[in-house]
């Protein structure tokens, strides 16, 4: 099981959560002006599969009002 969450949340104690309960981080980084290592290539795949079914809920949500 994964825990997608974008950069709000690239907190050390939410990934030891998230690890607590045997599940994958996948944070995007938040570089608060440092330099970010980008995340490894299967998780970014994973990641960019969240944004996108986000990006369309939003758009069902937003601009057609659609109720979930």
């Amino acid at each position: 099981m994964y825990n997608l969450m974008d950069s709000a949340y690239d907190a050390q104690p939410i990934y030891e959560v998230s690890r607590g309960l045997g599940h994958v981080p996948l944070i995007d980084k938040n570089p608060r002006g440092k330099e970010v290592l980008p995340m490894a290539p299967q998780e970014a795949l994973r990641y960019n599969e969240r944004t996108v079914s986000e990006r369309f809920n939003s758009r069902l949500k937003e601009d057609l009002g659609v109720k979930m």
